[in-house]
């Protein structure tokens, strides 16, 4: 099966991809919160320094900012 010439194989394993990284975490701080009394701080933080460390400057860095001279 393929997708405007992407295979299914390729697209199946993004999608294994993507659920993987977004469940495992969400699904890890469900069993730490009830079984080991974790606090919520810290999962939400942890999130936005990812965000601001990793994805923010990825993300600038594809829009060109800062301007090249």
């Amino acid at each position: 099966m393929t997708v405007d010439m992407v295979p299914g194989a390729s697209i199946a394993g993004m999608v294994f991809s993507l659920v993987v990284s977004f469940a495992l975490p969400i699904g890890l701080f469900v069993y730490a919160k009830k079984k080991l009394g974790a606090k919520t701080a810290p999962f939400f933080i942890g999130c936005g320094v990812f965000f601001v460390m990793v994805l923010m400057p990825s993300i600038a860095s594809c829009s060109g900012w800062p301007e090249k001279r």
